[in-house]
């Protein structure tokens, strides 16, 4: 009976330990197991793709290389935008005529559309089959026209620089990004046709786009007579159908002739009066900003002379006071001067400051900086 027991105890105590191996090695088996189909289940895929800009880029030809049109860099400029809210890594998109070299973009897909039914106007648009309705309300009747020219009227004769208003009825304004139903935005095309139903608006100077869902702009035309026609398009910038998202006017523009340079400043404006701390905004068409360092075709960066004259084609840039370099690619600067009346001139050089030729790199504003 005492060896029994004996043999009993015996078993209890040794029988788990010589299991225990065998249990670990299934648990780490399982274990593998769960963390190799881990690793091998799928990304998640996201609705695009990084692109970090390199010399000799601009946005059509991004555009085109991806879309295989250069008519949709405007999707470019709204995704970046949209993502730059969010991820500290994108920068703002403010003039799609200025990029620079290391900038993140993002390029998204760019989707099927469904159709797209605007009911206030019974018109209805297929971007999937580039099939777009007639303008016509369900039955026959003509649309009522819902966007317009508030201001300048038809036939009216106006400065260089002027106030334009639009409005709309029956149609949401809203910002560019995202396809609403009975909503969109405006584009004012200058001296230029329609784009027709259900394509997509180009982004040039003669296609202003209003993407933020403005009402209101300021315009500067050379003088002469020109037409103005307004045009609405649903967040995608695709182009609604039929008369009653069109508008067209007829102004004649007063004044002196007007040369707009490859190089300009965006604000303060010619003969403004400033504080004596102000800040400067500038702009190029055509030319990639970036740092300074390297030479590339096609790029270089913003210089500022204050009260001096320009630099010579192919001389240095000099550094000192007057000569202001912005060889980090910057777009903005503060300025502080003293009271009285200056001439600020911008002028554009390559990677090694050396000024370039051509009076497309060059501007010119005289500003008042009135008494602190």
């Amino acid at each position: 009976m005492r060896r029994r027991r004996w043999f009993t105890v015996v078993a209890l105590l040794f029988v788990p330990a010589l299991l225990l191996p065998v249990l670990l090695t299934l648990l780490t088996y399982s274990a593998g197991i769960a963390a190799s189909r881990q690793q091998e289940a799928p990304p998640a895929q996201e609705d695009g793709q990084e692109y970090v800009v390199k010399a000799g880029d601009w946005l059509s030809k991004i555009s085109q290389e991806f879309y295989g049109s250069t008519a949709a860099y405007p999707v470019i400029v709204d995704a970046t935008n949209a993502k730059a809210e969010s991820d500290p890594r994108f920068a703002k998109i403010v003039d799609p005529d200025v990029l620079r070299v290391g900038q993140l973009l993002w390029i998204p897909t760019f989707p099927d559309q469904p159709a797209i039914r605007t009911p206030t106007a019974g018109v209805v648009i297929d971007t999937a089959a580039n099939n777009v309705g007639d303008g016509k309300i369900e039955g026959g009747e003509p649309a009522t026209r819902t966007v317009r020219f508030v201001t300048p009227v038809d036939g009216a004769t106006v400065p260089r620089r002027f106030d334009v208003e639009m409005a709309a009825d029956g149609l949401t304004i809203e910002p560019a990004g995202e396809i609403h139903e009975g909503a969109g935005h405006f584009h004012i095309l200058v001296d230029t046709d329609f784009i027709a139903a259900g394509e997509l608006i180009p982004f040039d100077e003669q296609h202003l786009h209003f993407g933020k869902g403005q009402l209101t702009t300021t315009l500067e035309l050379a003088p002469g007579v020109h037409v103005l026609r307004l045009q609405a398009a649903n967040g995608a910038h695709v182009a609604l159908g039929g008369e009653p998202y069109q508008d067209t006017i007829t102004i004649t523009v007063t004044g002196g002739q007007t040369d707009l340079p490859g190089v300009r400043f965006v604000a303060p404006q010619a003969g403004e009066v400033v504080p004596p701390r102000f800040d400067v905004a500038m702009a190029a068409k055509g030319l990639v900003i970036e740092p300074a360092g390297e030479i590339h075709e096609g790029a270089g960066h913003f210089h500022i002379l204050v009260d001096a004259d320009f630099i010579a084609p192919g001389e240095l840039i000099p550094f000192d006071e007057q000569h202001l370099h912005f060889g980090k690619g910057q777009l903005t600067a503060t300025l502080e001067l003293a009271p009285g009346i200056h001439t600020l001139r911008l002028q554009a050089a390559n990677g090694a400051h050396i000024a370039f030729e051509g009076e497309q790199y060059r501007a010119e504003i005289t500003v008042t900086v009135k008494s602190p």
